[in-house]
Parts: C-alpha cells; structure tokens; sequence
C-alpha cells in the first residue's frame, strides 16, 4: 500500500497545475465557443462565476493528481508512458462510463460529452505522464 509521505507533492501539484492549463486552452481557444453554445451560455454570463470556478477546479485537479499518484505505485506502473495511458484509460473507462448517463438524463448533447471528456482525456493523461515521470 501506498504511503501518503512517500508520494512526489511536487510532481501532483505539477500534474495538477498542467490539467488546468490545458482546461483553459481546451474551454478557451480550442472547444471554448462550442462548449458555450452548447450550454446556452454567453460569455458576459460567465464573469461572475469565474473565480469560484476556478478555485474548484483548481481543488479538484489537485485531489485528482493525488489519487493517481496514489494509484500508480500500486498498480506497479512507473514512467511517463504508462502514466499517460493510466491516465487517458481512466478518463475514457471511468469518467466516460460513469458520466454519460448524467448527460442523457440531463437532456444534454453528445457534443458537450464528448467535449468534456476530450478535455480529461488529454488532462488526464498529461498529469498522468507528469506522475510518471517524476
């Protein structure tokens, strides 16, 4: 079992830091208009919410990074490759699965899903590298 004072901080906060750089790049440039309309939202409505968004977000990139960084070491996996695919594998086989039937539900398109989960995909498999290789 995984020691919690064994773990690399600075590699989590690293992993997590990069996972939020690639959200803003991923919900800004890249998917930010289409995510937009997809929600119905407009970007005057935003401003309001930012702040508090980010500080959650920034929480839970952080408590995400630790939990694979957790993980790792126990599932013997070492190295910026196995973490990336640990990481990408995740995204795809837990987030995916446990999070689509909230957007059928929820009336919500495929397009948002797969936004979503393009963004933890990469993110996750980013901050997944970064634990590995550190």
């Amino acid at each position: 079992m995984t020691d919690l004072s064994s773990l690399n901080w600075l590699a989590i906060l690293v992993a997590a830091f990069a996972h939020m750089v690639i959200a803003g790049i991923w919900y800004g440039p890249i998917f930010g208009q289409a995510w937009m309309d997809e929600n119905g939202f407009k970007a005057e409505d935003l401003a309001d919410n930012s702040k508090g968004a980010m500080l959650r977000s920034t929480i839970s990139y952080f408590i995400l990074a630790l939990g694979m960084a957790y993980l790792m070491p126990a599932m013997g996996l070492s190295g910026w490759f196995n973490g990336a695919y640990m990481g990408a594998a995740m995204a795809v086989f837990i987030h995916g699965t446990a999070g689509y039937p909230n957007y059928t539900f929820e009336m919500k398109s495929n397009k948002l899903f797969f936004i979503h989960l393009g963004n933890s995909v990469l993110g996750m498999a980013a901050m997944g590298a970064i634990l590995g290789a550190m």
